[in-house]
């Protein structure tokens, strides 16, 4: 675990690391794939939620995704959502299988990138990467619907532990320094399970044995980076930009590019500075050892 005294210097190493892997360039082949996979997910999402009629869920999920991704890109995003009767069952399964394919292509692209990040060859067959992808979108993927949940349903348990009390929602909400540590807790238990997705995700995705207390730094790290760049990046978009000018009929497919580009590049970052972490480590006991 770096000190905070090297921090600066660490971090500057790791961003001269990032340049010389070539993970600028991996980053974009991550954006391609996660924009490629972003609807066939929100289409399976969406057509899960008409099936079962959790209007309640669906409208949770868009006011959710409103805030969180890049300002003039919500109507595309949200007319996924607005779908209205069922849809045929093989559309559901069609949809289920292509959200999986695609998203394993956005991890398998991060796995690349880990390898480049430890500068270790890639060694797995064709089979066992694509497995690997398919099984961290799986695991992965559940501690990333729990921190979504807690964030879009946290009202619920609210309303739920006060009618235990026997205390009507209504007339008695959480007030005071009682709903301070609700949403505290609440945002705080899925910034950890953000944190435990990328902490996964380092720790199984190189082709190199890991120790869980050397992944932690750099997972902390990338889930601070992710938060504050979505609400730079909403900011640019709001106040700077504008992409629809910009780019005209295009402007919100290259808005959801660009956003996932700066992700990308943040979870391969996390990585490397964990990397160049244990460089460093090496370096100095080397050093120690020789004096």
């Amino acid at each position: 675990m770096p000190s905070f005294r090297n921090l600066p210097f660490l971090l500057r190493r790791t961003l001269f690391a990032a340049i010389d892997d070539g993970l600028f360039g991996i980053a974009k082949g991550a954006a391609y794939s996660a924009l490629l996979s972003f609807f066939p997910v929100l289409t399976s999402v969406a057509v899960i939620l008409v099936q079962t009629g959790a209007k309640y869920v669906q409208s949770g999920i868009t006011r959710f995704l409103s805030r969180v991704v890049p300002p003039g890109t919500e109507n595309v995003v949200l007319d996924q959502f607005r779908m209205q009767g069922k849809k045929p069952v093989a559309l559901l399964v069609v949809a289920f299988l292509l959200s999986l394919w695609a998203a394993s292509s956005v991890v398998k692209s991060l796995i690349d990138g880990f390898n480049s990040a430890y500068r270790v060859p890639r060694n797995r067959s064709m089979g066992g990467h694509i497995g690997i992808g398919l099984l961290l979108v799986v695991f992965a993927g559940l501690p990333l619907l729990g921190a979504s949940s807690l964030i879009l349903f946290g009202n619920l348990v609210e309303v739920g532990v006060l009618k235990l009390m026997r205390v009507d929602p209504l007339l008695h909400p959480l007030e005071g320094w009682l709903q301070l540590i609700s949403h505290v807790g609440r945002y705080g238990i899925a910034f950890g399970a953000t944190c435990s997705l990328m902490a996964m995700l380092y720790y199984y995705g190189p082709y190199r044995k890991q120790q869980w207390k050397a992944v932690w730094p750099g997972a902390f790290l990338a889930t601070i980076l992710w938060l504050l760049a979505t609400l730079g990046f909403g900011w640019y978009v709001r106040n700077i930009s504008n992409y629809n000018l910009l780019y005209g009929s295009v402007g919100t497919s290259i808005a959801m590019l660009s956003w996932m580009y700066i992700l990308a590049l943040i979870a391969l970052f996390g990585c490397e500075f964990n990397a160049e972490s244990e460089r460093m480590r090496l370096a100095l006991e080397a050093l120690e050892k020789s004096q």
